[in-house]
């Protein structure tokens, strides 16, 4: 299968845009990818309305302030339903579907 590396538009020093990768990937006939990293790169997805579902996991430890944001503050909320939950050991993942 190899690799490929794909040059695509995005705003200096701040990543690709989600919308630029979702058009090259429809182009080769992709259709589905999941988005894994940090707040920032969960934002822009998120800002862009590019994400159809949501996987949220937690685990039962409160750190307060000192933890990382996984998304960064957006425009307006993003409504969704729960459509599956899952225990993993002590951890809960929370599938949300999005609408719009």
């Amino acid at each position: 299968m190899g690799v490929r590396v794909w040059r695509l538009p995005g705003p200096a020093g701040r990543g690709v845009s989600p919308r630029a990768l979702l058009r090259r990937m429809a182009r080769e006939g992709l259709q589905e990818v999941m988005v894994e990293g940090g707040g920032r790169l969960a934002h822009s997805f998120l800002a862009a309305r590019a994400v159809d579902r949501v996987a949220l996991f937690t685990a039962p430890l409160v750190i307060g302030d000192g933890g990382l944001s996984w998304c960064g503050p957006l425009a307006t909320e993003l409504a969704g339903r729960t459509i599956a939950q899952h225990r993993f050991g002590a951890d809960t993942m929370v599938m949300v579907e999005l609408e719009g």
